[in-house]
């Protein structure tokens, strides 16, 4: 990457090898490693400014950004399959043991999509900013920095920490 202007990038593994984006875009590609570290591949990206996250779920990659989530089908040499969320800002995404998809947006809380149907849940007065599963269902983390929990159908919502000086949470780790 000496000859690119690549600021902030991110890696990210995948099945044997790994792929880098650049946060702002700059060079709209993709690159594909394999587990020598050896460029086997790029792919266009394009129409993207910003990019807040990705990630490889099933044979899927989704790309989330301020102006929603990419999903592209095939890792090297993929093709976009669909543009989700086009108005939210999509901080992370993730695939429960139901088949449903949760994207957690920073502007508009959690959104389920069964089979990719859209189902919105929200805590009152609170912004979701993070999101992690665990055993019990799920952690949510707020844009005043609280932490709350909730069950797999998102119907007991309980406060788990309050964090007074009101600093957004948005990073949630949880090992099974």
């Amino acid at each position: 990457f000496t000859n690119k202007k690549l600021h902030v990038k991110y890696i990210y593994p995948q099945e044997k090898g790994l792929y880098i984006v650049s946060k702002l875009n700059e060079s709209e590609t993709i690159y594909y490693f394999n587990e020598d570290l050896r460029l086997t591949n790029t792919s266009s990206l394009p129409n993207i400014d910003y990019i807040q996250g990705s990630a490889k779920i099933d044979n899927t990659l989704w790309i989330y950004t301020p102006q929603g989530a990419f999903a592209f089908e095939k890792i090297n040499g993929f093709t976009q399959k669909k543009h989700y969320f086009k108005d939210k800002s999509i901080s992370k995404i993730i695939k429960d043991d139901n088949q449903n998809y949760w994207f957690s947006t920073t502007n508009d809380g959690l959104h389920i999509t069964p089979k990719l149907n859209d189902v919105v849940h929200k805590i009152a007065g609170e912004e979701i900013t993070s999101f992690a599963q665990y055993e019990k269902g799920f952690l949510i983390g707020t844009q005043s920095g609280n932490l709350f929990s909730c069950d797999g159908q998102f119907s007991n919502i309980v406060k788990q920490h309050e964090i007074k000086q009101n600093l957004p949470t948005y990073y949630i780790h949880h090992d099974f």
